[in-house]
């Protein structure tokens, strides 16, 4: 961890949180992910060697706990009181870039996988109505082997497929890519994405209620689209 030798309590904090990766391993550990795997899932592009590295010195700051479950050697990682009192500054840093940075995302930040990721953890569970439920969310600009999932929710979870769960879809959910991303994080309105159909639900009730269960970004309502009228 490199020092910036100031006594400065913003310089120390920024020794701890200002490395690459620190901030978005954080913003998951937040958004409730415990596992290596989960943090990892909602971070593709970091490699295992740092991922490591980063909740390594997060535990030595006293920020996040290492909790070792079992004799199978699973082990889990936990928001200590420090780590939780972060969450304002996390959640603030997100929506000061809604607000002041504005920077369009480029073609080549979008990403199917991350986007399925946190669609399926933000989604209003509550508001699919009785188990199980599968709904089809297709991209057809998407990678080939990306261009369709399913989110499935039994036993109180949902959890995200990249293959078929053999169970008939409930409703099915299409989109490009960008126009989800848009609506996704809160660039642009879903209400105006539904009508114009650059987002089309097909299905029965599942597919009715869908702008009340698919939820959006934590950071949408700060965003270009949050004036627009529903």
């Amino acid at each position: 961890m490199r020092s910036y030798g100031q006594f400065c309590p913003l310089a120390q904090a920024v020794e701890v949180l200002g490395e690459r990766w620190t901030l978005l391993v954080m913003r998951e550990l937040l958004a409730g992910s415990t596992r290596f795997v989960e943090i990892a899932q909602g971070l593709p592009r970091i490699s295992k060697s740092v991922l490591t590295d980063r909740l390594h010195e997060l535990h030595e700051a006293k920020i996040v706990e290492r909790v070792e479950e079992g004799q199978g050697g699973k082990v889990r990682w936990e928001l200590t009181d420090a780590g939780r009192a972060l969450r304002p500054v996390v959640e603030g840093i997100g929506v000061w870039s809604q607000q002041h940075l504005q920077r369009p995302v480029v073609e080549t930040e979008l990403d199917v996988g991350l986007l399925m990721w946190d669609i399926r953890r933000w989604v209003r569970a509550e508001q699919l109505g009785p188990e199980p439920v599968v709904v089809k969310f297709h991209f057809p600009d998407g990678p080939e082997a990306q261009r369709t999932y399913w989110l499935v929710r039994r036993d109180g979870e949902v959890e995200l497929c990249l293959s078929n769960p053999m169970i008939e879809a409930d409703a099915t959910v299409w989109s490009d890519l960008r126009t989800f991303t848009d609506v996704w994080i809160g660039r642009r309105g879903l209400a105006d994405a539904l009508a114009s159909g650059a987002v089309r639900v097909e299905g029965g009730a599942v597919a009715r209620r869908f702008p009340s269960w698919i939820g959006l970004s934590p950071f949408a309502p700060y965003g270009d689209a949050a004036d627009q009228p529903a």
